[in-house]
């Protein structure tokens, strides 16, 4: 919904997928489809060399891949733990690191987060685990607005 939005809206968009499909709503002069898992490491680099040489530009970024689990950090294993870790905390990290110069560049860069209410409240103890890592991506963030701020790159956690 938020790609249909932007496109919309006249942005020119690169999005990343598991399963590399024009969506039926994207006009394909203005959206670059990438195959793109975020628990891959380092596939992001090739993703963003990718939007660069089709558009010549990136302003901003949104990382919305994420998994969920209903484990209490107690029941939770840690591979479970680093499954979302790697998704939800790492994944969106790396594509702005690889992003950085391009953004840096724009002199108005934007990184959006998706962070849900998990990152701000723990509602039971089966979101306890998935909350965790939205914690950690709401800090990510501010991390990255502190990190940023003097090269105009602005980030917000949603």
């Amino acid at each position: 919904a938020t790609a249909r939005e932007l496109a919309r809206q006249g942005w020119r968009l690169s999005l990343g997928m598991r399963d590399p499909r024009l969506p039926e709503w994207a006009d394909p002069a203005s959206v670059h489809i990438h195959a793109y898992d975020a628990a891959g490491a380092d596939l992001e680099t090739g993703w963003v060399t990718a939007a660069t040489a089709r558009f010549g530009r990136i302003d901003a970024i949104v990382a919305s891949a994420g998994i969920c689990s209903t484990s209490t950090v107690i029941e939770a294993d840690d591979d479970e733990l680093n499954r979302l870790l790697e998704i939800n905390c790492k994944a969106p990290r790396r594509l702005a690191k690889a992003a950085w110069n391009a953004l840096t560049a724009s002199g108005r860069g934007r990184v959006i987060i998706l962070g849900s209410l998990s990152g701000k409240r723990v509602k039971h103890a089966g979101s306890g685990l998935y909350s965790m890592t939205k914690f950690a991506a709401v800090a990510l963030a501010h991390g990255i607005r502190h990190a940023g701020f003097d090269v105009g790159i602005r980030a917000t956690a949603v």
